[in-house]
């Protein structure tokens, strides 16, 4: 209970900012990051991801993703936090309610209009059915003022190799993360370094965004942020099911 405590008194929600000053699009953060995902104690109820400034004027951490998992996935959210200054959350995510395949997630600001905000939309058909090793997904990038899709997100693991699996190979695993524009130009990217490159330290995401004009760096970062957020929920969820797994054989 105590972790619950802790992991609920993190996470703000919107709903306790109205009223406040909305931050624009593109203030939040800028437009090169660099984001690490860092374990903390209480991690079965939330996780973090730290973006840090690595390029601009403000040099640093700016802020982090956290989420919060609770009653069995009935309350399951993300909140970005600015962390120049006070901490302030100013932007949430959520998966919406229904019944739909693959993932998705609305995207907007603490106390904005809704309706200025953003869905990512997993495209379940677009993705490779046959010899898919590197787990390719297919995401729409919908602005909600119009509905319209503005934008491409094609996701992957890189160096996944089907003929050495296991723990070994995930030190050469790279999440690689390409936006494109309805030309199929690419305009965003988010890299992450191999375990083997990171050494002993977590690993880290390089996010670059070219058209913020077009996808909010915050909405770039999101992509990055809820990728690793829920492999480490799937990672905690098989350790789980291998720990009750030994204490059925043990019995």
């Amino acid at each position: 209970m105590a972790g619950m405590g802790v992991a609920w008194s993190r996470q703000e929600s919107c709903s306790s900012l109205d009223g406040m000053e909305i931050a624009d699009w593109n203030t939040m953060m800028p437009a090169n990051t660099t984001m690490q995902y860092l374990p903390k104690f209480f991690s079965f109820f939330y996780h973090q991801v730290d973006v840090l400034d690595t390029h601009g004027s403000h040099v640093g951490p700016v802020g982090y993703w956290t989420d919060l998992n609770l009653f069995f996935g009935f309350v399951n959210s993300f909140v970005y936090t600015d962390s120049r200054g006070t901490d302030r959350v100013v932007m949430e995510a959520r998966a919406p309610w229904g019944l739909y395949l693959g993932l998705r997630y609305d995207l907007w600001r603490c106390a904005g209009d809704h309706e200025d905000s953003y869905q990512v939309t997993e495209d379940y058909w677009a993705k490779p059915w046959f010899f898919n090793w590197n787990s390719e997904k297919v995401f729409n990038i919908v602005d909600k003022r119009s509905w319209d899709t503005v934008a491409k997100v094609h996701s992957r693991t890189e160096n996944k190799n089907p003929f050495f699996p296991g723990s070994i190979a995930k030190f050469m695993h790279q999440k690689h993360i390409i936006v494109t524009d309805l030309k199929d130009d690419k305009i965003a990217e988010v890299i992450q370094e191999s375990q083997l490159h990171a050494g002993f330290r977590n690993r880290r995401f390089f996010s670059v965004n070219a058209r913020p004009d077009i996808v909010p760096n915050e909405v770039v970062s999101f992509l990055g942020a809820v990728w690793e957020i829920n492999e480490a929920k799937a990672s905690e969820s098989d350790n789980d099911h291998d720990n009750f797994s030994r204490r059925r054989r043990s019995y």
